[in-house]
């Protein structure tokens, strides 16, 4: 692609290929020539080309695209990935949460556990000893702050409908998590591709 510029006072011409201009001038550079000699025009010399026109603008576009990878990697990609991966590490506690619950109940369910002793945690690692009466009933975190009261059978229903959104859950951010990868290491080829023909 021919691309030229013109400065209107000084008139200077920057070509980026060899050209052949038969209307008054015959200008012929390449971009391998380093040093460039006077140009005449209608007999008379004008000043020689500014060397690090062409270049200048070349370095500044190939910057400039440089800092577009980096920043879409850095900033849009990377910080997408870290926040997937957060997402779903919560929901791999709760994950845990679940499955312990559901085995202390059946524990509960085998042992034929009536009542019992146990330690609640008051906060700051302190704890109380207290005693549960009746255990046939269990009150269970259904999120937002909220507690509902389940009979062990009705828990077990609510625990397992939990656990296979929460696995649904699990599966979606892991894809997520794998397409951002896929996306990270496209645009590392691509960078890499063009860092190549920069330098050859």
């Amino acid at each position: 692609m021919l691309k030229v510029f013109l400065k209107k006072k000084s008139q200077y011409v920057v070509v980026g290929i060899r050209v052949v201009h038969t209307l008054t001038c015959l200008l012929r550079l390449s971009l391998s020539v380093r040093t460039v000699t006077p140009l005449r025009c209608n007999g008379q010399a004008r000043r020689p080309l500014e060397p690090t026109g062409l270049s200048s603008y070349m370095e500044n576009s190939r910057q400039e695209k440089v800092q577009k990878f980096e920043e879409f990697v850095d900033k849009r990609l990377k910080p997408d990935l870290l926040h997937a991966i957060s997402q779903r590490d919560k929901v791999f506690e709760q994950q845990k949460i679940f499955a312990d619950l559901r085995r202390n109940i059946e524990n509960l369910e085998k042992n034929s556990v009536t009542s019992l002793r146990t330690l609640v945690n008051l906060g700051s690692e302190v704890y109380l000893q207290a005693e549960v009466e009746n255990t046939q009933h269990i009150f269970v975190d259904v999120g937002f702050g909220f507690h509902v009261e389940f009979t062990w059978s009705e828990a077990l229903n609510y625990i397992e409908k939990r656990e296979e959104k929460i696995a649904r859950q699990i599966e979606d951010y892991t894809q997520l998590i794998a397409s951002i990868k896929a996306q990270i290491k496209l645009v590392c080829i691509i960078y890499y591709v063009f860092i190549n023909s920069l330098i050859s």
